[in-house]
């Protein structure tokens, strides 16, 4: 009956850490494009 706990909360466990690490490298990327100070071409303000 012990397994029953651990292995959902293993589950969760690897899956946040999952989601995570997607998080952190979507966050980079678009920390990046969204930048003003690393785009090539200077903002138009509209």
């Amino acid at each position: 009956m012990k397994l029953l706990k651990t292995v959902p909360a293993i589950v969760m466990l690897a899956g946040g850490m999952f989601a995570s690490l997607n998080a952190a490298a979507d966050d980079s990327v678009f920390t990046v494009m969204d930048d003003p100070a690393s785009a090539k071409k200077p903002f138009e303000v509209i």
